[in-house]
């Protein structure tokens, strides 16, 4: 039985957390290219308003030599490049709910059907628009690969009578020759030029761009030309994006312990990994211990080489709270039970990471600072609230929350820190949820989040304090 789309996207979706902004905005979560069949789009909703498609588009319509761009769809000339190859197609008026995907196949259902065995919910030659009514901007032969290596992929916003449109997001890869910079253009502000913009590789059949977390990694977030004010272009691919394999390679755990395979078959799985153990001094391998959604698990074997030393080395690393789940490529055999030897480090992927505690930034500092995010967070909507803290060297670090009178609300970080820096806390159960120390959503009202730390070497104590409104829906 292989894993179905939708387990695929929810799967242990504990996101990467990158230095960088969460999206207020749709953004692409997966991208699939190859083979032909496999190629979709997945477009997440990770606000907390439901999102109407009624005026936006999706094209990979760029042509340089002949300056036909999408960004001129106002004027109606010269938007597409008028190739069987290239769509820009309008979505129907369908919604994304809050937190919730899209799954669009680049063909028909049919060709979707034939490679992931469910459907998508919508797919480009079916239920896609023609950008302009009366004129044939999307393909009409299933038959024909529609992205290609090099390409570019862009979400955009018209509202149908605006003189210019609005990036929501824009995904680059293979080479730049089809990048966008619209610097120059009247009615827009600048992008980042071409030769700045980062370039995500190639990706070779049944694997798939996926983006673990739902920040936009070094993107600009004020004075570009993104629905929100981004600069869609902007955006750091290598270090927000993931290459996996896609998820109809991935074989469930379960099939394997109820014996559907024989002993060397090439299998790939995907887990959180659990354990480590190195059982060398007994002649035995390492073991790597992953355990999948369903709480089923199997051992990783290691003989070939130093799992410790390896660039997955941190995974294993006893003193790092951060929770990895990985897809794992090996071959299928039975000692004392079933196990999946991994000859390479490079047959491990990182599929997402979760850092329970937030994401530590060694740097120096010299005292005490809090900042929360500058929004409202409304609890009973299950908003939260992200901040960031920084802290000197040998030093214990609490965190609290007090109310305008003074009185104590819950407490959030109580720990010692023996380098000093800073640590961004951007994610669910690492974030604050706006509850008090028994587990009760808070009053609406202004409080305080405060931070003290005391060095242990030199005694000294530093604080630093910053106001948080917590609103509620009316």
């Amino acid at each position: 039985m292989k894993i179905q789309l939708n387990q695929l996207i929810l799967i242990f979706t504990l996101p990467v957390l990158l230095l960088g902004e969460t999206a207020d905005h749709l953004i692409f979560k997966q991208i699939a290219l190859a083979p032909i069949s496999s190629e979709m789009v997945v477009i997440h909703n990770p606000t907390y308003q439901d999102v109407s498609l009624s005026n936006y588009y999706l094209t990979d319509a760029i042509n340089n030599s002949t300056s036909k761009f999408y960004y001129n769809l106002p004027s109606g000339v010269d938007f597409w490049s008028g190739t069987p190859l290239d769509f820009i197609a309008r979505f129907p008026d369908v919604t994304i709910s809050a937190g919730s995907d899209l799954v669009l196949g680049l063909h028909d259902d049919a060709f979707f059907y034939n490679y992931y065995e469910d459907m998508p919910d919508l797919s480009l030659i079916e239920d896609m628009l023609n950008a302009v009514d009366g004129q044939t901007t999307k393909p009409a032969n299933p038959n024909f690969d529609i992205l290609q290596n090099p390409e570019v992929l862009i979400l955009f916003y018209w509202d149908g009578s605006s003189p210019t449109v609005k990036d929501v997001d824009y995904f680059l890869w293979g080479n730049n020759s089809f990048a966008v910079d619209k610097t120059t253009l009247p009615g827009y502000q600048a992008d980042t030029p071409v030769e700045n913009q980062v370039i995500m590789p190639g990706i070779s059949d049944n694997k798939v761009y996926f983006r673990p977390s739902n920040n936009e990694y070094e993107s600009v977030t004020s004075g570009g030309n993104g629905i929100t004010g981004h600069d869609e272009t902007s955006e750091d691919f290598m270090l927000a994006w993931n290459i996996v394999y896609n998820r109809n390679q991935i074989t469930s755990i379960s099939d394997i312990l109820d014996g559907m395979f024989a002993t060397g078959a090439t299998i790939i799985i995907q887990g959180l990994v659990v354990e480590f153990a190195d059982i060398r001094p007994s002649n035995g391998p390492q073991v790597i211990t992953v355990e999948d959604s369903d709480g089923y698990r199997l051992s990783l074997t290691i003989w070939d080489w130093d799992v410790a030393s390896s660039i997955i080395g941190p995974m294993i690393d006893p003193y790092n709270s951060s929770q990895y789940v990985i897809q794992a490529s090996g071959v299928l055999d039975f000692y004392n039970g079933w196990q999946l030897e991994i000859l390479t480090p490079n047959d491990i992927l990182q599929y997402s990471v979760y850092h329970p505690e937030g994401e530590f930034v060694g740097e120096e500092v010299i005292d005490a600072k809090i900042e929360p995010a500058p929004f409202v967070i409304i609890p009973s909507l299950g908003e939260r609230l992200d901040f960031t803290y920084s802290f000197p060297s040998n030093s214990r670090v609490v965190i609290r929350i007090f109310d305008l009178s003074g009185r104590f609300v819950t407490s959030l970080v109580d720990r010692y820190y023996e380098q000093s820096g800073t640590v961004l806390r951007q994610q669910d159960n690492s974030d604050w949820n706006g509850r008090d120390h028994l587990g009760q959503i808070v009053p609406p009202g202004t409080y305080f989040m405060n931070i003290e730390t005391n060095n242990f070497s030199t005694g000294k104590t530093s604080m630093d304090s910053a106001p948080i409104v917590v609103g509620v829906k009316f």
